[in-house]
């Protein structure tokens, strides 16, 4: 089905309203921006963000009212990242832990560092991200922690990956 409409005429009549809007997104994820904003609760944005056929949260999290947002709903989305980045600013910030920024400057080789509050970041998150990203974060990092290992290990990681694509 193509549109929610299209939905609505071929599904059981005799369910309610939530219902459909919960059977609809648990076709495709996707389908949560057709739901209007005021019926989106947490189990529908929960269930949108479970059926999301691409993997690709950031869309999904684009349409869930801050309302919606708690910590089983983040944790899930962290836990269930790979590779991807720039979740960090589409959460509320007092969702933002020290560990959910941990991993995910781990799942995004590092590039999620940029989104990272200043007050959270600590001298061994930032080196763990200038490793990971083989030194492209180096500018993401606050100047309190720019000492001589954080750029050495930043000059290191971009020569290593130079010196390896000679190869």
């Amino acid at each position: 089905m193509s549109t929610l409409e299209e939905y609505l005429k071929s599904n059981d009549v005799n369910q309610t309203p939530r219902e459909v809007f919960l059977s609809y997104v648990q076709k495709n994820g996707k389908d949560l921006e057709h739901v209007p904003v005021n019926r989106r609760d947490f189990e529908l944005c929960m269930t949108a963000l479970k059926n999301d056929k691409e993997f690709s949260y950031h869309f999904i999290l684009s349409l869930v009212p801050n309302e919606c947002y708690n910590d089983t709903l983040v944790d899930f989305v962290v836990e269930n990242t790979s590779g991807e980045r720039y979740f960090l600013f589409t959460f509320p910030e007092k969702f933002l832990t020290y560990e959910r920024c941990m991993k995910l400057v781990y799942v995004s080789n590092g590039l999620e560092l940029r989104d990272v509050p200043e007050e959270i970041k600590t001298y061994d998150m930032c080196l763990k991200s200038v490793q990971l990203s083989e030194g492209e974060t180096l500018e993401y990092v606050p100047m309190k922690f720019r000492d001589r290992n954080m750029c050495l290990t930043a000059l290191r990681s971009c020569q290593d990956t130079h010196e390896a694509s000679l190869i």
